[in-house]
């Protein structure tokens, strides 16, 4: 947390506010998408090594496995895209 100091609209004999204020930062939820990861690599392993393949399952966690990978490694789908019409 930082303290900012504000003049007053007065004289310099008075003391300055102090404001607190929170930086905010941009971070992303990587507890979350390490969290989404792993399910979507467990629901997908289950889905594959079953011996009934059912489809359902395996093509949503297939496209979150995908998403939650693509944005662990710090790949947005907006570069994808770019490098896509770049070919």
């Amino acid at each position: 947390m930082e303290k900012l100091k504000v003049k007053t609209d007065k004289e310099n004999t008075k003391k300055p506010i102090i404001l607190k204020a929170k930086v905010k930062t941009k971070r992303e939820n990587t507890l979350t998408t390490v969290v989404m990861f792993i399910i979507s690599l467990y629901m997908l392993s289950l889905g594959l090594f079953n011996e009934i393949k059912t489809p359902y399952v395996i093509f949503p966690f297939s496209a979150m496995f995908l998403a939650t990978g693509f944005k662990l490694c710090k790949i947005e789908i907006d570069i994808l895209q770019e490098i896509k019409r770049f070919k």
